[in-house]
């Protein structure tokens, strides 16, 4: 059997499911997985992950380059499963286009190609999932009310992972294009048969809120848009964009992946903060947490804030699940590589 390509359509039926009910479960069944990975590596195992990059001089992260090329191998969980590696291409005037990034999935073993992935459809479900399993791990246990900031595709990652960590009776969405957030909040209804409410302003999507994931198109220089003092006691906050302010980085337990990848994070004005050593609440990271099997709270009023500043490991599962899904279901067309 050659390798496989898999068309956006595909991926989603590989793996989004077919009902509410079936999309919660896969969504729950892909944070098992991340979860699983993040204690594999707290467990210290060689060889877990290797990642290069090469970027143009000058042309940053989220720039269109030349050509940027990505290479991340990982072993997976299980001493039956192979190592994968993936590599992201990305080719002029397509950086984070909807065709322009692949997840090329490879077996090391045998170094045969196993298949290529739009990442377009791949990377939310690593980009939630792992705000997810801070979800369920930081969240107090009775949350109820859940805040999506955005419509992307990620804001839709992390909606998913969110209702696979915990049961909601309300979901609200706040994204400051009406249309979008009213186009979005019906999706999120239709996919999932939640309770979902398009809220008019952040204040009002934030106020009473016990998770509130911010996923929006955010950069450094935009005004934050989460205020501490719109927050209630206990609530918890997931973010993998700009949107916060130094209001809330001193009101929150901050709580990273891994404490050793922040020196390297450029995320104002937490950074020249943390460079300073003025956060006055850091860790544990997430790493300590599931590997000690206990929570980050000092009080059940304490406010927790997930910087979910890597998503690459979390990659490696999420396209092993969806090769294996979809080839189990007769997606795909094999292709030659000669």
């Amino acid at each position: 059997m050659g390798p496989v390509l898999f068309t956006h359509d595909e991926v989603r039926k590989a793996v989004d499911g077919d009902d509410p009910q079936e999309r919660i479960a896969n969504s729950t069944k892909s944070l098992d997985m991340i979860e699983e990975t993040i204690r594999f590596l707290a467990a210290g195992h060689p060889n877990d992950v290797r990642a290069a990059a090469y970027i143009p001089p000058g042309v940053s992260h989220y720039s269109v380059g030349k050509a940027r090329l990505q290479a991340h191998v990982a072993t997976t969980v299980g001493d039956d499963s192979p190592m994968v590696c993936y590599v992201s291409v990305v080719g002029t005037g397509m950086t984070f286009h909807k065709n322009g990034v692949w997840r090329m999935v490879w077996d090391p073993n045998t170094l045969a190609l196993l298949c290529m992935l739009p990442d377009y459809y791949v990377q939310p479900w690593a980009v939630g999932g792992h705000a997810g399993v801070a979800t369920r791990w930081l969240a107090r246990k009775d949350a109820k009310v859940l805040t999506i900031f955005g419509s992307s595709r990620h804001a839709y990652g992390a909606l998913r992972a969110n209702v696979g960590a915990r049961s909601f009776d309300e979901v609200r969405i706040y994204s400051p294009t009406p249309e979008n957030r009213k186009a979005f909040a019906e999706e999120v209804r239709r996919d999932f048969d939640l309770n979902v409410v398009a809220s008019e302003s952040p204040r009002e999507a934030v106020e009473g809120a016990d998770v509130i994931s911010l996923a929006s198109r955010s950069t450094p220089e935009d005004e934050p848009v989460l205020k501490a003092e719109w927050l209630s006691p206990g609530a918890h906050i997931n973010t993998i964009t700009y949107e916060l302010g130094p209001d809330v980085i001193e009101r929150a337990r901050i709580v990273p992946q891994e404490t050793e990848e922040l020196r390297g994070l450029k995320w104002e004005p937490f950074s020249s903060r943390l460079n300073a050593g003025e956060i006055p609440k850091l860790g544990p990271d997430m790493q300590s947490i599931l590997t000690s099997n206990t929570t980050a709270r000092a009080s059940e009023d304490e406010i927790t804030l997930y910087l979910a500043n890597s998503s690459v490991v979390h990659s490696v599962p999420i396209a092993q699940w969806i090769y294996e899904e979809g080839r189990a279901k007769g997606l795909g067309q094999e292709f030659d590589v000669g």
